[in-house]
């Protein structure tokens, strides 16, 4: 029996099992008539079990054929666009990272974004020269600098609806969707000056363009040199594309190469070559400076995969494939989305070994990579896997309430509801008040409301970069010091650079991306040398204006 309300099982393949099929169509998608004349022939239509159970699965057929419906399924993909849309007008301030990569596009012609970028930044060129090219038409603003992950962000949500349709079970498609809508990070990373939600399309895309390959039997030239081409651009794009990919070669070329026609033969070389030529194009002009830059190693250096074969190596890879869930994906709690994942594996893996390996192999090439110490195996570098969590997951979930709903309906409905509530609690609570990060904006216009003349700037080490940008946009003409940063001194360091300001007038001093204690510290010190007289803070950042020309005299403000 064949799953026909599934097209990707209607057309087929060598690794379709429609015994598998035949065990999901009792339970799953959109085959609700079939339960229904099940459950009335196992209990009889003039028994109150048969009457209350035909009344279970016909509440259960109309509730799934809402939440199946075209017009439900867009409604999400509507609401992802307008959180990402809401999040992206908020206009927050740029913060540390963001500020990093900004001031590399604005102070770098095209031509000197293809050298090793200032800051310790690492991004992709095909990424920095499109946020330039945004920045040359739009002006320097936030919302033209962010303007590129924006849309980067709206054409995955587009694409993930027809990955999700072409990859897991229909029933699964409604959740699958709005956890991609609605989970923070992805919301989030759309609107940040950085490549992560490049990240994301880049696997979507290739993933959709991959698909059909995995079920034909001979390739069109034509198809497979958009693939080709499609591919190697993506690689300039997103640094995580290679990992897709890799397993897109693995998983479908590979075995189409050895066993497909002459086509097929002569197709998989040329797509492997123009992927392999880009690739070395881009590592020769940027990727190579990345890969040797000793400050993202250390940085990142708990991220890779420690080098020899001990507990300690079995903990970290238990700790970190646990922590996927928690960051970048954002699942809470994250053990339910990991027994959902499990059960979706294993299901995906009965289903269609060859869609089960597209969706599973980028997560183990970026590991590969991470124990070669190429790429860190976590964080907001992983968010690229999050679509194909979010894909088994549901595909999970929607088995377990499958087979739970006839006798134990709560289990389904605590399943789905905590894999749903807290990002949707979280998606409402952003609709409302989208998140920001170091709101310095509000905090230098409060400087610049009540400064006077000959007032001066002391700027604590990381709010140099926030400064630098927002004093261009607002034509800052205060005199400026710039103090150390406490990621790479010492508090008696940091001591002897406030030092430099007994005795001073009237100066303002700033902090932003505080770490630490360390502003505790230094106000406790500014305190003993100076008088507080005023104090603004945001989130994030803080401004405090002391007068040096006299002792402590009280304070304002904590």
């Amino acid at each position: 029996m064949r799953c026909s309300a599934h097209p990707a099982c209607a057309r087929g393949s060598a690794q379709h099992d429609p015994r598998v099929d035949a065990w999901l169509n009792s339970l799953l998608g959109q085959r609700y008539r079939y339960e229904v004349s099940e459950t009335v022939a196992r209990t009889g239509r003039g028994s109150l079990e048969g009457m209350e159970q035909r009344l279970n699965i016909g509440l259960m057929a109309r509730a799934g054929t809402l939440l199946s419906s075209r017009g439900f399924i867009l409604a999400l993909v509507a609401a992802g666009i307008a959180l990402r849309l809401l999040q992206y007008l908020a206009n927050r301030s740029l913060w540390l990272d963001e500020l990093r990569l900004t001031l590399n596009i604005l102070e770098r012609s095209y031509a000197g974004l293809t050298s090793p970028l200032d800051y310790n930044q690492g991004a992709p060129i095909g990424f920095l020269l499109l946020v330039k090219a945004s920045t040359e038409l739009f002006g320097r603003s936030e919302y033209a600098l962010r303007l590129v992950p924006f849309i980067f962000g709206i054409v995955s949500v587009l694409l993930f609806y027809r990955v999700a349709r072409d990859f897991i079970v229909p029933s699964a498609v409604p959740l699958a969707v709005a956890l991609f809508a609605i989970l923070p990070p992805l919301v989030y990373y759309s609107s940040e000056v950085k490549q992560y939600s490049g990240d994301v399309m880049a696997t979507l895309l290739l993933l959709g363009m991959a698909r059909p390959f995995a079920a034909a039997r001979a390739y069109a030239i034509p198809r497979a040199l958009l693939l080709a081409l499609v591919g190697a651009v993506t690689l300039w794009i997103s640094h995580a594309a290679v990992f897709t990919l890799a397993g897109i070669g693995v998983v479908i070329l590979l075995p189409s190469f050895v066993r497909g026609d002459r086509r097929s033969r002569l197709a998989v070389p040329l797509v492997a070559g123009i992927w392999m030529l880009s690739l070395t194009a881009f590592y020769q002009v940027s990727l190579r400076h990345i890969a040797s830059n000793q400050m993202l190693l250390q940085y990142w250096n708990q991220d890779f995969v420690p080098p020899s074969l001990s507990v300690s190596t079995a903990k970290w890879l238990v700790t970190h494939v646990a922590d996927l869930f928690a960051d970048p994906a954002h699942f809470r709690p994250p053990g339910v989305a990991m027994f959902a994942f499990a059960v979706g594996c294993a299901v995906a893996f009965l289903r269609n070994r060859s869609r089960f390996w597209l969706m599973i192999s980028p997560l183990a090439f970026a590991f590969l990579a991470a124990a070669l110490q190429k790429y860190p195996f976590g964080g907001r570098l992983l968010l690229f896997a999050v679509p194909l969590l979010i894909l088994l997951v549901a595909e999970g979930a929607a088995i377990v309430a499958g087979i739970t709903w006839d006798r134990a309906p709560a289990i389904a409905v605590i399943l789905v509801g905590l894999l749903v509530f807290y990002p949707a609690t979280e998606a409402l609570e952003s609709a409302v008040a989208p998140k920001g990060r170091e709101e310095i904006k509000p905090v230098l216009a409060y400087v610049m409301a009540h400064r006077r003349d000959g007032d001066e700037l002391y700027l604590y080490g990381p709010a140099r970069f926030a400064f630098q940008y927002y004093a261009v946009m607002g034509g800052w003409k205060l005199p400026v010091m710039v103090g150390v940063d406490m990621q790479a001194t010492e508090y008696s360091t940091l001591g002897d650079d406030l030092e430099r300001l007994r005795g001073r007038g009237r100066m303002w001093v700033i902090f932003s991306h505080i770490r630490g204690d360390e502003d505790k510290f230094s106000l406790f010190y500014l305190d003993r040398i100076g008088h507080r007289t005023d104090a603004f803070s945001a989130q994030g950042a803080a401004a405090y204006l002391y007068d040096f020309r006299e002792g402590p005299q009280g304070t304002v403000g904590r």
